[in-house]
C-alpha cells in the first residue's frame, strides 16, 4: 500500500515523499508515545489539585491546604510554592478542555522544546537536513523517558530558548556590541521560567557561563596584550544580572533562592530514582535513553578532542564547558539527562557546521516540515485516546489509580487523622471533591524529614510504629494491602478492614475502642 502511495508522486518528487511519509511517522509514534506516558504520573494530581485551590481562593496558600502533618512541622520559610504558575497553567487546560486537553498540551510542549527547537538550533550552524534528522531523533529518544505533563516542560522549552538565542547571538552579532534585545528576551523568559519551575537555575548558570568568555578574554589582553585591553561589558556580562534580577520577580523574591538547596539535596531525593546517578548497568535496561545519551556524548567527546587539533575560538570553547556542564548534570541525576542533551547541541553543532543541503528538503520550508512533525505528533497523541480510556492519572504498570476505593471514600467519609500512601494522597486531592487531609504526598521537597522517615516507620512497622500511630492520632489508613501496616493491622481487634481489592484496603480504627 505504501508503495502504491508513492507511486502516485512524480519521479522527481518521491524522494521528497518518502522523507515526508518517514518523518510524519515517527512524529506520529512519538505523539503516542506522549499520550500513552503524559499522565501516567500521580504527581499531576497533585499539580493539578493546588492549581485548582489557587484558581478558586485567587490566592497563593501561606499554609498547606492537603495535609495535617505540615501544620505540625511548620517550616521556618512557610508554604513555597516554587512551580505555582504552571499549577495554574496545568488546571486551566484540564478545566477548558479536559484529558484530551491535558494531553494535547503535553505533545505540543514536548515536540516543540525537544525536536522542532534542536532542529532550529542546529540549523543555525547550517548543518545537512540528513546530520540535523540523526541529532533530532537522538534526542526524542532521550526524551521518551520525560514523556510526563510536568512542570520540567517549561524548562525544556526556555532552555532551548537560551540555547537558540545564544547560537544566534554568537554567530551573528559582532562580539563587543551589547544587544538590549537579547538582554531584554532573556530577562523575559526569565521572569515567567522562575515562576513556573526550578529548572531556571540551569539558564541562570548558562548565562554565567557565557559571561566567562568574555571576562576570559579581558583578563586575556590584560595579560598577554601589553595594555590593549577591552571592557568586560558585553550582551552577557549584562544579561547575567538582568536574568538574576528577574528570577527575584516571584511571589517569594529571595526566599525562592533560599529554598532551592532544599529541594535539591532533600534527604528523600536519595530514594528517588530518577534522582540517583547514570549507570551503565541500570542504563541497558533503558536502551532508547542508553542510545541517546550514549551517542550524543560520544559525538561531543569526538568534537572536543578534534577541536584539540584545530584553534577553537573563545565561543567554542564556551560551547565545550557548556557541553560539559550539562554532561555532570546528566551522570549526577538521571532526571536531567534531557537537559543535558540539549546542553550539547551547540558543540555538537558546530562540529558539523557545512553549507550544503539535500535536495529533498530543500524543496519545502523548514517550517512546514516543523508543521507536519507537530500535526503529526498531536494526531499520534489523540489516537490514543480511543485506544485506552484516559484517566488522571493513567492507569500503567507501575500504577494503578485505587478508583474504587476513592467511591468507597466518598461514601462513608472516614473521619480524623489518615495515614495514606503519598501516590494514593495524590490521587486523593485530585479526584474527591472534599478530600480528607493526608499524612503525606509526593511533594516530598516540601514535607519535614522527620514527617518522611515517621512514614517509613509506620508504613513498614518498625520498633515505634505502635508510638507513632497514636502520636499523629491516625484513625484510619488508606494503602496497598501489601504494605506491612496493612497486613499486621488486619490481625489487631481494634481495627477492621472496610474495603479491599487488589490495588488499595482501607482499614478503619473502632471508634469505641480505646487508644
Amino acid at each position: 500500500m505504501a508503495s502504491y502511495f508513492f507511486r502516485m508522486f512524480p519521479i522527481p518528487t518521491r524522494k521528497l515523499a518518502v522523507v515526508l511519509f518517514i518523518v510524519g511517522a515517527l512524529a506520529f509514534i512519538y505523539g503516542m508515545g506522549v499520550g500513552a506516558f503524559s499522565l501516567r504520573e500521580p504527581d499531576t494530581c497533585f499539580l493539578l489539585a493546588m492549581g485548582r485551590w489557587i484558581c478558586q481562593h485567587k490566592v497563593l496558600p501561606t499554609i498547606d491546604p492537603f495535609s495535617y502533618t505540615l501544620a505540625m512541622f511548620p517550616e521556618a520559610h512557610g508554604l513555597v510554592l516554587y512551580q505555582w504558575l504552571t499549577e495554574v497553567i496545568f488546571y486551566m487546560v484540564a478545566n477548558m478542555a479536559g484529558i484530551a486537553g491535558l494531553i494535547t498540551f503535553a505533545c505540543a510542549m514536548l515536540v516543540y522544546s525537544l525536536i522542532i527547537m534542536p532542529w532550529r538550533i542546529l540549523d543555525c550552524f547550517k548543518l545537512d537536513t540528513l546530520r540535523i534528522g540523526l541529532i533530532v531523533v537522538l534526542v526524542a529518544l532521550g526524551s521518551m523517558e520525560r514523556m510526563m505533563l510536568k512542570p520540567e516542560l517549561f524548562s525544556y522549552l526556555f532552555l532551548a530558548l537560551f540555547l537558540e538565542i545564544i547560537v544566534k547571538e554568537e554567530t551573528n552579532a559582532p562580539a563587543t556590541r551589547i544587544n538590549w534585545k537579547v538582554v531584554g528576551a532573556l530577562a523575559a523568559i526569565m521572569l515567567l521560567w522562575a515562576n513556573l519551575h526550578s529548572g531556571f537555575v540551569i539558564g541562570v548558570v548558562l548565562i554565567l557561563v557565557m559571561s566567562s568568555k568574555d571576562l576570559g578574554v579581558v583578563l586575556y589582553c590584560a595579560l598577554f596584550k601589553h595594555g590593549k585591553t577591552r571592557t568586560c561589558l558585553s550582551t552577557w556580562t549584562v544579561s547575567f544580572p538582568a536574568c538574576l534580577i528577574a528570577s527575584l520577580l516571584t511571589p517569594y523574591g529571595i526566599l525562592l533562592w533560599r529554598y532551592i538547596p532544599q529541594l535539591y539535596f532533600h534527604p528523600a531525593n536519595k530514594f528517588i530514582h530518577e534522582l540517583q546517578p547514570f549507570f551503565l548497568s541500570a542504563a541497558f535496561h533503558n536502551l532508547p535513553l542508553l542510545c541517546s545519551f550514549g551517542g550524543l556524548l560520544l559525538l561531543t567527546l569526538w568534537r572536543i578532542m578534534h577541536g584539540f587539533h584545530q584553534k577553537l575560538s573563545a565561543t567554542d570553547l564556551v560551547y565545550v564547558l557548556i557541553a560539559i556542564v550539562g554532561i555532570g548534570l546528566g551522570l549526577l541525576f538521571q532526571r536531567l539527562i534531557t537537559f543535558a542533551l540539549l546542553l550539547m547541541l551547540p558543540l555538537i553543532g558546530s562540529g558539523f557546521r557545512i553549507q550544503s543541503s539535500t535536495a529533498p528538503i530543500a524543496a519545502i520550508s523548514q517550517k512546514n516540515i516543523h508543521a507536519l512533525i507537530m500535526l503529526s505528533a498531536i494526531a499520534g497523541s489523540l489516537c490514543m485516546l480511543f485506544i485506552a480510556t484516559p484517566t488522571i492519572p493513567a492507569i500503567s504498570k507501575a500504577f494503578v489509580p485505587p478508583f474504587e476505593a476513592l467511591k468507597s471514600i466518598a461514601v462513608c467519609s472516614p473521619q480524623g487523622n489518615l495515614f495514606n500512601d503519598p501516590e494514593f494522597g495524590d490521587v486523593l486531592i485530585w479526584n474527591l471533591q472534599n478530600p480528607p487531609k493526608l499524612f503525606i504526598d509526593t511533594r516530598f521537597d516540601a514535607y519535614p524529614w522527620q514527617i518522611e522517615q515517621d512514614y517509613m516507620v509506620m508504613r513498614d512497622c518498625r520498633t515505634t510504629w505502635k508510638e507513632l500511630l497514636a502520636k499523629y492520632q491516625i484513625t484510619w489508613v488508606f494503602s496497598p494491602p501489601s504494605t506491612t501496616l496493612c497486613k499486621q493491622l488486619e490481625t489487631v481487634a481494634q481495627w477492621r478492614v472496610t474495603f479491599k481489592d487488589k490495588n488499595a484496603e482501607i482499614i478503619m480504627r473502632q471508634v469505641n475502642e480505646e487508644h
